[in-house]
C-alpha cells in the first residue's frame, strides 16, 4: 500500500497544483471583485503554507519592471504573487479600455478589503523598484496614452504623441511623476517603512529592509537582470533558479519603433528634470556618476519654456527636496 500511496502522490500533486494555480488566476484576473474578496482569506492565504512560505507582493510604481519580476516568480513556482501599484488609488480611469476598467474595478475590491488585511496580519515578502525618472516618465506616458487621451496608441502618429505629452504635467495623472509620493503615501503608510532611514548601497543596487512581519526588497531597475534574479533568489531563500526576462516593454506592446522616435524627440521640462536629479530621492538611490549620466542622456531634450503647474511644483518640493 505504501508503494501505491507514493504513486498516487506523484501523479496527483501536479494535477492538484495546476488546478489550484488556475483557480488562483481566475480569482485574480477574471472573477468579480466581491468574489475575490470573499475567498481572499480562506483560499489565498490559508493555502499559502502548502505552496510557498509567504505570499509575495510586487508593490511598485508603474513601469519599473513590475511585470517582469512577477512573471519570473510565477515561472519559478511561486503561485502566490500579487502585482499592484497603489493601495490608496480607488479610481477607475474613465477613458481606459473596457477590459482595463474591469481589472481596475476588481483591484479596487482587493485594495480596499484584501491587501491591507494581509499586510497587517501575515508575514509577507514585498518587492519594490526604482528607475531613472525621465526614462520611466516617457515609458509610462506611452503605456497609458490611451487611458490619458482616449486615443489608440497603435494608431497614434508621432506628432500627436509629442503634442499630447504636455498633458502629463497638467492633470491628476501627474502623481505618477513624483516617485517620492509613492514611497511616502504607499510604502511608508502601508508597510511602516521609511526608506530614507537606512542608507542604500548604490553600487550593489538592492537592499532588504525588515520591519515586523514585512520583508521589503528594494531594487534599481538599472542593475543587470542577472543581479536582480540573484537578489530575488537570495532574499526568498529559493533552491529554484529565478530568471528575470524583460516583458511588457514598448517593443512587446507593438509600438517599439514609434516609442523610439518619441523618446528621441520628446521635450522634457528642464524645471522638472533638474529638480529631480538634484533631489534627496535620486541621491539616496543613485551615485553622482549615475545621476550625471542620466542628465547628459536627456539634456539636449530639456525645454526651458515649459513651466510646471503650481500643484506639481509643490509636490516636487514636498516629496523631492533638493540636496545641493
Amino acid at each position: 500500500m505504501g508503494g501505491l500511496h507514493k504513486i498516487y502522490r506523484k501523479f496527483s500533486h501536479p494535477w492538484r497544483q495546476t488546478l489550484r494555480n488556475r483557480f488562483l488566476d481566475y480569482l485574480r484576473y477574471n472573477a468579480p471583485g466581491w468574489l475575490s474578496v470573499l475567498l481572499f482569506r480562506p483560499f489565498y492565504f490559508y493555502a499559502v503554507p502548502n505552496a510557498q512560505p509567504e505570499p509575495v507582493f510586487v508593490y511598485t510604481m508603474g513601469k519599473v519592471g513590475t511585470t517582469s519580476v512577477e512573471a519570473a516568480l510565477v515561472r519559478s513556482s511561486f503561485p502566490f504573487v500579487f502585482n499592484f501599484h497603489r493601495i490608496n488609488d480607488f479610481r477607475v480611469p474613465s477613458l481606459a479600455a473596457k477590459e482595463l476598467r474591469k481589472v481596475n474595478r476588481r483591484q479596487i475590491w482587493l485594495k480596499r478589503w484584501g491587501y491591507p488585511w494581509v499586510l497587517e496580519n501575515k508575514s509577507v515578502k514585498v518587492v519594490t523598484m526604482v528607475r531613472d525618472p525621465i526614462e520611466r516618465l516617457l515609458s509610462l506616458y506611452m503605456y497609458n496614452y490611451e487611458s490619458l487621451t482616449g486615443k489608440r496608441t497603435d494608431a497614434a502618429r508621432i506628432n500627436y504623441l509629442l503634442r499630447d505629452f504636455y498633458k502629463v504635467f497638467e492633470v491628476e495623472y501627474a502623481h505618477s511623476l513624483v516617485p517620492g509620493e509613492f514611497f511616502a503615501n504607499e510604502i511608508q503608510k502601508h508597510l511602516g517603512i521609511d526608506i530614507f532611514e537606512t542608507s542604500f548601497p548604490v553600487e550593489k543596487g538592492w537592499q532588504v529592509i525588515e520591519r515586523d512581519n514585512i520583508s521589503l526588497l528594494v531594487m534599481k531597475l538599472e542593475i543587470p537582470d542577472e543581479e536582480k534574479s540573484a537578489a530575488l533568489q537570495s532574499w526568498l531563500g529559493s533552491n529554484v533558479s529565478i530568471k528575470i526576462e524583460r516583458i511588457n516593454t514598448s517593443a512587446d506592446n507593438g509600438y517599439g519603433g514609434l516609442y523610439k522616435a518619441f523618446k528621441q524627440q520628446a521635450r522634457i521640462p528642464r524645471q522638472y528634470a533638474e529638480h529631480m536629479y538634484l533631489s534627496n530621492f535620486m541621491k539616496h538611490f543613485y551615485s553622482d556618476v549615475e545621476r550625471q549620466a542620466f542628465q547628459r542622456r536627456w539634456e539636449k531634450q530639456f525645454d526651458d519654456t515649459m513651466i510646471l503647474p503650481e500643484f506639481l511644483q509643490a509636490k516636487l518640493k514636498k516629496y523631492h527636496p533638493k540636496v545641493c
